[in-house]
């Protein structure tokens, strides 16, 4: 716009149309220019951006002959007038004199029209009964001199009435004559920006939605990813980790950032990260697998109607094809050279096993064949079916004796139903009699009555007792016949039972649920507990060092000389049979599927472990620095370097019992408190005492005997108390008290350092007590519940947990005692607790002999294991007394008696691919549709 102009237009209306004033003002103010016109040149210079100002009188003017100064300079400083043209504006004095006024400026060709009501030039015919929308001076011509003339004119309008041009066309057709352009070169431009407007606010919409469905789609994954992760948690905490594995993987797949998926998750790949291998070449059902006396090679049986022979890696040795129906059972001869294999079709085969060539076949049965048996010269068969047992020439397949003895379908004879030296077999049959039978006269010798119907009769490895099991277990003398003893322990039918080779041990397994080892006095020794009420199989190691028990949920491989829990497989795809080699290095699964695996045992299993020298292990502690590792006992205590794994000697250490053992933050100073009065701290590296405090050290010092004690970070100083009413601060280089912890009514039970060294908490009935390290009493508060008999800072000294006699676990800010979190278990009680070092869970230890980890955010309870036997009392020999976490918190030191277990405490470090292949490997289970159902992946692609 010319600088000798202020304003694009003046904008000239009636009162009575300000409506139409504001809205035309509005309009041209707010119109943005084309791009593409800005900066042509028009009659007018330049087109710029904007036609702004537009000016636009508020109000009509006062009464008075003549326009106000200020309209007349606006009239002056604008390029335009637009005029609304009305009946209203036609008659209106005002409107008609700025027009005049405007004209007489020599403006005539600028001035544009807006009619929004009446009809033009209406008052040229009266009798039209129109009303006149132009004001006089419109109409008219003026001269140079600005006089109106009679000259008619034709004005410039838009016409915005009943059923002509639009408000946007009427705003365009004035724009193009405030601009200089044509109108319909601006409305094509118009259009053309409209249209690439909408395709603006469609592409934003579009963007818009896609946000939308970008958030709705995080929001729906993590909902499915929580509702995997918990669901995988409640597998877990129901002990079934090949269900919750992959659960968590597939919140591990959706990038769940739970903090405690790596720690779940590595508890459900556990058994999987041992050296395994399947057995892929069935096609249908595995039904049995057995070794070899070796454990070199094993040999399967399915519905396929083969039996096939593999060698401990998992490579098929030789085809067994002849049968015509499924083969139930298969073993080897003692040697080796053969296998005989028992089929529903009545029959049973003898196979060289080098090579699968048929060497005899045994038939005369009238029904299917359960099962199959060598002597153990290898030079005859037992075979037994529904209606009868058979003895046969194992080579010429020639009948022996037929033994008149009805079996259950389904029975699968064990080697020893044969006695040592071959001479007499015991045969167990769905009645309640085991009977004896002469081998080479095949005369009955012995009948044994049981209760209910048998499932196992078998002989001693000496040959002097028999076993059986029925609704109990029982042993018999096996030249008499007499009763020798009844194995009472179990609430429901025994269904499995066997010696062991080495001490006569025997191990019985019961639909209630558990297995029982029992030793050669017939006591119990272990229960081994965890199992489903289907339990079906108990079997010893050929050494007799473990016991397998497998039932429909997987099979569990124990310690026999302590009845902890050493291996576990779980299946939910219906376990047949667990067999382990002779050599205890593997052990071969079969599945209700063509599922065959074969898993190498570790020599130490999930858990490796120091044995205590000092009986049942008391107190247990590491350095902050990770380097020493501490534990007590009824006898001693003992220090061992991590660094070098060897145990430091202490000197001169008090044969009494340890109540408690602490390590400097560095590890280079022990404190023990033991016996009544004593307290000793040792230089961890070199094994020397640093001070021995007692009764005698200073008047006043330990008169009613040491309770506890714990050691300052930096190994200076130290905190004990004893039967009184205070607990001591001892400065370590002195052996003076430097400082009296006061309790008011009862004496401390309990006294620590926090890690940071500044402040000390103690306890005692009713109350805990924050005190700094000086002695200066912080904070008390109360604590409600039971009596607590365990304190626990987290690593950074940020937390500090109780743990009282009812079970309740709280956990407390350790900077001011406030209560942050209640921890209530409704299981057995909880006899120790730790933090992890990083802090996301707190762990407690259980009379139960239990591990529970707790989320110490939220106090969920996330995961549990089974450290200790079930059926282990609280003071017994193997019972759980505490636990610590290596610094690290990559382990889990827990005492269990005279033992120190060392579990992995690691998160999982495998990648997501890593971790779906795995389970999809070696999972009984899969996620489809987001419920699990049975894993149908090739086993072929897992190789």
């Amino acid at each position: 716009m010319s600088d000798e102009y202020k304003y694009w237009a003046f904008v000239s209306y009636s009162h009575q149309d300000k409506r139409w004033g504001d809205w035309l003002h509005r309009a041209l103010e707010t119109y943005r220019v084309p791009r593409r016109l800005v900066g042509r040149e028009s009659r007018d210079g330049a087109v710029t951006r904007r036609l702004y100002p537009i000016f636009r009188d508020n109000e009509e003017l006062p009464t008075s002959a003549d326009l106000g100064g200020n309209i007349n300079e606006a009239l002056r400083q604008s390029r335009y007038l637009i005029v609304i043209c009305s009946p209203r504006s036609a008659v209106s004095r005002w409107v008609n004199q700025e027009i005049t006024t405007f004209k007489a400026l020599g403006r005539e060709q600028r001035i544009l029209c807006l009619i929004v009501d009446g009809e033009p030039n209406a008052s040229d015919n009266p009798d039209s009964g129109l009303l006149e929308c132009f004001p006089r001076a419109i109409r008219y011509h003026f001269d140079q001199n600005g006089q109106q003339t009679s000259e008619r004119v034709e004005p410039i309008a838009a016409d915005v009435r009943d059923g002509k041009l639009s408000r946007a066309d009427a705003r365009l057709k004035l724009v193009a004559g405030l601009l200089g352009v044509g109108f319909d070169e601006l409305k094509r431009r118009e259009k053309r920006r409209i249209f690439w407007r909408r395709m603006q606010y469609a592409a934003a919409a579009v963007v818009l939605l896609a946000a939308l469905g970008v958030v709705w789609l995080n929001f729906f994954v993590k909902q499915v990813r929580t509702e995997y992760f918990e669901a995988g948690q409640r597998e877990l905490l129901s002990n079934r980790p090949d269900r919750a594995a992959p659960y968590l993987a597939e919140a591990k797949r959706l990038g769940s950032d739970n903090p405690a998926l790596p720690f779940l998750l590595r508890q459900a790949l556990r058994s999987y990260e041992l050296q395994w291998t399947n057995l892929v070449g069935h096609k249908g059902n595995v039904i049995g697998v057995r070794y070899d006396a070796t454990g070199g090679r094993l040999v399967t049986t399915a519905t396929d109607l083969t039996a096939r022979i593999w060698d401990k890696t998992g490579k098929q040795l030789v085809l067994l094809k002849g049968h015509t129906e499924t083969i139930g059972d298969a073993a080897f001869s003692a040697d080796g050279a053969m296998v005989v294999t028992a089929s529903i079709d009545k029959s049973a085969i003898v196979w060289d096993a080098s090579n699968g060539a048929r060497v005899a076949t045994l038939s005369g049965h009238d029904v299917g064949v359960s099962s199959a048996v060598f002597d153990p010269a290898g030079t005859r068969v037992l075979t037994v079916s529904g209606d009868k047992a058979r003895l046969f020439d194992a080579k010429t397949g020639r009948l022996l004796h037929t033994f008149p003895h009805r079996f259950s379908f389904g029975v699968q004879l064990k080697a020893p139903a044969f006695s040592p030296d071959g001479r007499r077999v015991v045969l167990a049959g769905p009645g309640s009699e085991a009977r004896v039978w002469d081998v080479e006269t095949g005369e009955l010798t012995l009948t044994l009555a049981a209760e209910g119907g048998l499932s196992t009769a078998l002989f001693s490895p000496d040959g002097s007792r028999i076993l059986t099991s029925a609704d109990d277990a029982r042993v018999w003398d096996a030249n008499t016949g007499v009763l020798i003893s009844r194995l009472d322990g179990h609430t429901d039918r025994v269904v499995d039972a066997e010696f062991s080779a080495q001490d006569g041990a025997i191990v019985t397994a019961s639909w209630d649920g558990t297995a029982k080892v029992w030793g050669p006095d017939f006591k119990i020794r272990h229960t081994l507990g965890g199992h489903r009420p289907n339990l079906q199989h108990a079997q010893f190691s050929p050494e007799g060092s473990l016991v397998v028990t497998s039932d429909a949920g997987g099979a569990k491989i124990w310690d026999t000389s302590t009845g902890r829990l050493y291996l576990q497989f779980d299946t939910s795809m219906g376990m047949r049979l667990a067999a382990i080699s002779p050599s205890e290095a593997a052990v071969a699964t079969t599945m209700s599927n063509s599922r065959v695996t074969i898993t190498e045992v570790p020599s130490n299993g999930w858990a490796t472990g120091l044995a205590s020298q000092h009986g049942p292990v008391t107190a247990l502690t590491f350095s902050a620095n990770g380097g020493y590792l501490a534990y007590g006992g009824r006898g001693g205590v003992s220090l061992w370097n991590l660094t070098t794994r060897q145990p430091v000697t202490l000197q001169a250490v008090p044969a009494e019992p340890v109540n408690t053992v602490d390590l400097s933050a560095d590890g280079a100073r022990l404190l023990v408190t033991s016996g009544r009065n004593t307290v000793s701290v040792w230089d961890a590296v070199t094994g020397q005492t640093v001070a021995t405090l007692s009764e005698a050290t200073q008047q006043g010092g330990f008169p009613a005997g040491v309770l506890r004690g714990s050691i300052h970070p930096d190994g200076k100083h130290a905190v004990v108390i004893g039967t009184g009413r205070s607990a001591t601060i001892w400065d370590l280089e002195t052996k003076k008290i430097i400082g009296s912890l006061a309790h008011p009514t009862h004496g401390p039970s309990l006294a620590q350092y926090n890690p940071d060294g500044r402040t000390i908490v103690t306890l005692d009935l009713y109350r805990l007590f924050l005190w700094d390290a000086s002695g200066k009493g912080l904070a008390a508060v109360p604590v409600q519940g039971g009596f607590v008999n365990e304190l626990a800072f987290s690593r950074d000294g940020s937390r500090l947990a109780s743990l009282d006699d009812q079970g309740t676990i709280k956990i407390w800010d350790a900077s001011n005692l406030k209560l942050l979190l209640t921890l209530r278990d409704a299981g057995r009680p909880a006899i120790a607790v730790a933090f992890r070092p990083d802090g996301l869970f707190v762990v407690t230890a259980h009379t139960d002999g239990s591990l529970k980890f707790w989320d110490a955010g939220t106090g969920a309870l996330r995961y549990s294991l089974a450290a200790a036997s079930a059926d282990e009392k609280p003071n017994s020999p193997w019972s759980l007394r505490t636990l610590a976490f290596s610094p690290n918190g990559t382990r889990m030191f827990v005492a269990i008696g005279e033992h120190i277990d060392i579990w992995d405490a690691r998160d999982e470090p495998r990648s997501t691919s890593q971790v779906t292949r795995i389970v999809d490997c070696l999972s009984s289970w899969m996620l489809q549709g987001g419920a699990l159902v049975e894993n149908t992946t090739d086993p072929a692609t897992c190789q």
